[in-house]
């Protein structure tokens, strides 16, 4: 029978030999129309093949801009972490209180050297 190569490859696409010869022997079609069926859905394979490649491609891409995404925020987070310490009141009252200590040693020692300057004699 002509039709069972037909009927063959249209099985393999739906898996079902009964299905398929009951639709070539219900349909007055003829054996050219049958393969213009079978082109296009051969094309229509290739098509999503193509397009799960495509899906796939680009799920990959997404996958590494998330992974940079993270990295970055994480990176931005540390600096955030440290810029908050950093601005701590009780860090910047305690520099305060380091700074005061200091500009008063500072002036007793400008005292003391204007003394001495004064007890020696040295002008400037």
């Amino acid at each position: 029978m002509e039709n069972k190569s037909i009927i063959d490859k249209i099985s393999k696409k739906f898996e079902d030999e009964e299905w398929a010869s009951g639709v070539i022997n219900s349909a007055f079609v003829s054996k050219n129309d049958w393969l213009k069926v079978l082109v296009h859905i051969e094309n229509k394979d290739l098509e999503i093949e193509n397009l799960k490649m495509c899906l796939e491609k680009q799920g990959k891409s997404a996958l590494m801009g998330m992974d940079a995404a993270k990295k970055s925020a994480s990176i931005m987070l540390k600096n955030a972490e440290k810029l908050f310490i950093e601005s701590s009141p009780e860090l910047i009252e305690s520099e305060r209180a380091a700074n005061e200590v200091l500009t008063n040693r500072v002036d007793t020692l400008e005292t003391e050297l204007n003394a001495l300057k004064k007890e020696f004699g040295i002008n400037n």
